[in-house]
């Protein structure tokens, strides 16, 4: 009985010995803030992303999306990914998915650009009223000639006159030696007369 107890108290204190001598307080200390976890997945997140921007430059848009989709799987919130989805969408025609994507771009971060590419969906979706609106915000925030033409076409296939006038002596004051611009405004008085 003693000699099982010896025994028992010598596996106890080497065990013990072998623990205390694996632990290294300086690596502890070095580790304890560090979650090598989010550095991997940083990185997966890093090469996801050049994988889907290659297959969307590549114009491989199922791919592409499928890509995304993983993107924004490991990163709920990740707005390139969602603009990208979005005219991935676009090109697939599958404009309900193209508008939702967008639109959770806009909560976040409202760009000139997202709002022409929000008015394009919206057009597609045939939601002309809210594409005019849409794109009446973008050439607000960043004025700019084919945002002032999209604007004119966009009030004349409403049937909208005057606010297409509108849009296209925008488009005049924004570029008065744009030749295609005077042609249009030409072409509108024409039409009115």
């Amino acid at each position: 009985m003693i000699l099982t107890a010896i025994v028992f108290l010598v596996i106890v204190l080497l065990t013990w010995l072998i623990i205390r001598a694996s632990y290294n307080p300086l690596a502890h200390l070095l580790n304890s803030g560090a979650n090598n976890d989010e550095a991997m997945h940083e990185g997966e997140l890093t090469k996801i992303l050049a994988t889907a921007d290659g297959l969307y430059q590549s114009r491989n848009w199922l791919a592409a999306e499928r890509a995304y989709l993983r993107v924004l799987k490991l990163d709920h919130g990740n707005l390139l990914a969602f603009r990208r989805l979005a005219l991935v969408y676009t090109y697939l025609k599958n404009y309900a998915d193209a508008a939702e994507c967008i639109e959770i771009v806009l909560k976040s971060d409202q760009t000139a650009a997202d709002l022409q590419n929000y008015a394009t969906i919206l057009h597609h979706s045939k939601r002309l009223p809210e594409a005019i609106e849409a794109m009446q915000r973008s050439l607000t925030l960043q004025p700019s000639v084919d945002r002032a033409i999209s604007l004119a076409r966009l009030c004349g296939e409403a049937g909208d006159r005057s606010r297409q006038y509108e849009a296209l002596r925008a488009a005049v004051e924004i570029a008065p030696n744009n030749q295609d611009v005077r042609h249009m405004l030409a072409a509108w008085q024409g039409a009115r007369q």
